[in-house]
């Protein structure tokens, strides 16, 4: 995974050097810099994103940042907000993205999976 995030460090370079004021911009820099261990600056990074201008799908990566970046709560809120949004691929949070491993086990997280669940099955009966 270290190349990964040698790679994903090199397109936050980029990205700051050509959108600094793009969302994205700072939140992947936030996940870069947390998962150096620099919690306390990955979250100042994060705390200049405006979470208003923020899709779902965005509003989910800058809640795997914040996990990331040490605050479990913060990232937790924002899952919750990204299912509100119609962002809840839920095996995914469950199962799959390495960046909420650490929460886990949280029985908030695990709320918030149930809702996501319970969004998929109201969009598959939506469209079936």
């Amino acid at each position: 995974m270290v190349a990964r995030f040698d790679d994903a460090a090199k397109q936050a370079s980029w990205l700051q050097e050509n959108a600094p004021a793009w969302p994205y911009t700072a939140q992947l820099r936030g996940l870069i810099v947390a998962a150096t261990g620099e919690q306390a600056e990955a979250i100042d990074i994060l705390d200049t994103v405006s979470e208003a201008s923020l899709d779902g799908h965005h509003t989910f990566h800058l809640a795997e940042s914040y996990v990331m970046a040490g605050a479990p709560e913060k990232g937790i809120m924002l899952l919750d907000r990204a299912v509100t949004m119609g962002f809840y691929p839920a095996d995914y949070f469950e199962r799959l993205s390495p960046f909420l491993e650490s929460v886990r086990a949280r029985e908030d997280f695990a709320c918030v999976v149930a809702r996501a669940r319970v969004r998929e099955e109201e969009f598959a009966a939506a469209v079936a």
